[in-house]
């Protein structure tokens, strides 16, 4: 069982970072993972080091992670800028690092979480904040980071869930809403300026003992304010072209990644083909270059591309053809795919998530 809740969060249009204050508000919906995504350069990562110091300075310890060693040592030597006097050391029994402060005993945990399996028995005691830094990348250059990052992402949390009281907090640089956690966790692009509250709640049995149990995943789609937006203005006017800061802005800032509406021409014929996912068959028309996507009856006169390799049936036209999502995928990427309602949305989600998946 699945609420969701929608918090409007705006910021003074004089504010120019993403700051402390700001982490700190996301923080106080108390989720087991707070996530904050926007473009580039607007202080998240600052953020969370400022979040990290105050716990530091108390004697208690946080994991700092990036995906890989080279993105790890852009974060270490951050931190040696920030905090110079900082000892650091090697992570005993596993990579990474450790920056002790002295004076407290508090530390930092410098983890490259993709590389999981090699600290399965790290144990850290006193720690507070796991925190993962740019855990989504703005694209997926290496497919092996695709097809393991939420698996090692997880196995990461595991083992440093298993004896503390740990939150999480995830940031990421803009992103394709199409990746391994909103998959897993069946999270739909959010506005810009929203804060969406996901509260799961899941019961078993067990040997006829029921066990409930819940989850809470908040995510702030930062809205850049004025000040933000010149002054990254003022460093992207030397690396880009006018338009491609126009776009760039349009993309990251977009108010709307979906809508539910219907389509505004009806007379456009539907396309000749469907989509099916677990049962539920979606048709589509193109209409001012957006697709609009709606709940269909099945059809055996046309094909129909299938997610899940167990509805494959050729003699109903049941096709699976994973190289037909990567249209689909850009589209909805770009924020133009409209859906007739939410279960069409969550259905179109798992579709594209299970075309992608090696059979």
């Amino acid at each position: 069982m699945r609420e969701i809740r929608d918090f409007p969060t705006i910021h003074p249009p004089e504010k120019e970072f993403w700051d402390l204050s700001c982490l700190k508000r996301l923080l106080s919906h108390n989720a087991d993972v707070s996530i904050a995504t926007s473009t580039r350069n607007v202080g998240k990562t600052r953020a969370a080091m400022d979040l990290t110091n105050e716990c530091i300075e108390r004697g208690e310890n946080v994991v700092w992670e990036r995906w890989d060693k080279q993105g790890l040592s852009k974060t270490i030597n951050t931190w040696k800028n920030y905090r110079p006097e900082l000892k650091q050391s090697g992570l005993d029994g596993g990579d990474g690092t450790v920056l002790l402060d002295e004076s407290t005993g508090g530390r930092i945990f410098c983890i490259p979480y993709g590389l999981s399996d090699n600290i399965k028995g790290l144990d850290i005691p006193d720690l507070v904040w796991e925190i993962k830094d740019e855990f989504i990348p703005e694209v997926y250059r290496i497919r092996t980071r695709l097809d393991r990052e939420f698996e090692a992402s997880m196995s990461v949390r595991k083992t440093l869930k298993r004896n503390s009281g740990m939150r999480s907090i995830y940031l990421a640089n803009c992103i394709a809403w199409q990746n391994p956690y909103c998959w897993n966790w069946e999270i739909g692009p959010i506005d810009k300026g929203v804060t969406r509250k996901f509260i799961d709640k899941v019961t078993i049995s067990v040997d006829g003992e029921s066990y409930t149990e819940s989850r809470t995943i908040v995510w702030e789609n930062i809205a850049l304010t004025k000040a933000m937006i010149s002054r990254n203005l003022r460093s992207d006017m030397l690396a880009m072209t006018d338009k491609q800061i126009e776009d760039y802005y349009d993309n990251a800032t977009k108010m709307e990644y979906t809508k539910i509406e219907q389509c505004p021409d009806k007379s456009i014929q539907p396309e000749k083909m469907l989509l099916m996912s677990m049962g539920y068959y979606i048709g589509y028309r193109k209409c001012n270059n957006k697709l609009y996507l709606y709940a269909s009856k099945p059809r055996s006169d046309i094909a129909t591309y299938v997610a899940e390799p167990e509805y494959i049936d050729i003699s109903k036209k049941h096709f699976r053809y994973p190289a037909v999502a990567k249209t689909f995928e850009d589209y909805f990427n770009n924020g133009r795919c409209i859906f007739d309602n939410a279960k069409t949305i969550m259905a179109f989600q798992r579709w594209l998530w299970h075309t992608r998946q090696k059979i």
